[in-house]
């Protein structure tokens, strides 16, 4: 009866080695320590890849105008040679789609370089829509100067700034972006003129103050850019012609009162011109390709690659997509900081000059 009870206990404490070494067996083959399948054996040796947004939404001006135009030839360029598809998304201007970032329902924007600083920097309409705080954007590429003045139509006998007083101007837009918001007050001030020397029809944005000329509810839209689709509906309609603005020193410094920085430059009249019959001045800034600061550097890179590589089909499209050359993305005067995305890339291909390293230092310092 001894005898059998010690083959038993025998027995069982095999069977117990025999689990342990399974066991250990079993830990040596699939340690819970090590890489993921697909990981380089050492940590931290390889970066981890970044998931590409499925889309990206542009956010431009209404239809008709120009930044929609150049939103929409960028987004097919983008669509069509980078891994991301881009979509544009006609709002009525900056006030409304940059606070969409936030949300990322907006992930880059067509914007001028005064209200993407003013954005940034929480300033002027931008400081009640952040609540005192700005929203941060980034620049990825500076494209065309923007040109903007009065627009009349042929039949309205107005040639002058003088001859606005009695007229009715759509001084006052609702809606769009900032510039479109003081842009009008300031060319008053460039005459001359205060907003009580004109009769106000105020609309949403430039697209609905040109139709309201077409349709007679206005005599004068302001604001309107040279290359808006927009004049050329007024030119086949009744014919369009832009108003100058005062080329003189005391003139633009009554009109920086309201847009620091504004400056003037002089458009002669040409061939596929319309509303120019005569040397005209107009407001003159720079336009941005801007985009949130979250964006993945990677995905910004893949889409700056597509208008790179394929400039020559931006710059054979309508102006002003002809100024939206190489040598226009990087400025040597940006007044944001660049997205590091686009910063990676242009160092890359050798076209980040390095004395704007120190700007772009400069420049990320005063956004914080």
């Amino acid at each position: 009866m001894m005898k059998t009870s010690r083959i038993l206990v025998l027995l069982l404490s095999l069977a117990m080695v025999l689990v342990l070494v399974a066991a250990c067996g079993q830990e040596a083959e699939s340690p819970t320590s090590g890489p993921a399948a697909g990981q380089s054996g050492t940590a931290g040796s390889q970066p981890a890849a970044v998931e590409l947004p499925k889309v990206v939404n542009i956010g431009t001006n209404q239809v008709g105008s120009t930044y929609h135009s150049v939103g929409s030839v960028l987004a097919t360029v983008m669509t069509k040679y980078s891994p991301i598809p881009a979509k544009v998304v006609p709002l009525t201007g900056s006030l409304e789609w940059i606070p969409m970032m936030l949300t990322k329902e907006i992930d880059l924007g067509i914007v001028g370089d005064y209200e993407a600083w003013a954005a940034l920097h929480g300033k002027e309409d931008f400081e009640k829509l952040g609540q005192g705080k700005g929203f941060p954007l980034r620049l990825v590429a500076a494209g065309h100067h923007n040109q903007t003045t009065m627009l009349t139509s042929e039949a309205s006998g107005i040639k002058t700034g003088a001859d606005l007083k009695g007229k009715r101007v759509t001084l006052t837009y609702s809606a769009g972006g900032l510039i479109l918001k003081k842009q009008p007050y300031a060319f008053l001030a460039n005459l001359g003129l205060q907003p009580g020397d004109v009769k106000d029809v105020p609309m949403s944005a430039m697209a609905e103050g040109v139709k309201a000329v077409i349709e007679g509810r206005a005599d004068v839209a302001m604001d309107v850019s040279l290359t808006a689709p927009a004049v050329q509906e007024l030119e086949a309609a009744k014919g369009a012609r832009f108003i100058s603005l005062d080329p003189s020193s005391e003139a633009i410094a009554r009109a920086a009162e309201i847009i620091p920085g504004f400056q003037v430059k002089k458009v002669d009249p040409a061939p596929g011109r319309a509303g120019v019959k005569e040397p005209t001045y107009f407001a003159d800034y720079p336009v941005y390709l801007v985009s949130r600061a979250d964006l993945p550097d990677q995905a910004v890179g893949e889409l700056l690659k597509a208008l790179w590589d394929h400039n020559d089909e931006i710059v054979s499209a309508a102006k002003p997509l002809n100024e939206w050359t190489k040598a226009a993305f990087v400025t040597s005067n940006p007044i944001i900081p660049y997205h590091p995305g686009a910063v990676k890339f242009y160092k890359e291909i050798g076209a980040w000059p390095s004395d704007l390293d120190a700007k772009q230092d400069q420049l990320l310092q005063e956004a914080k």
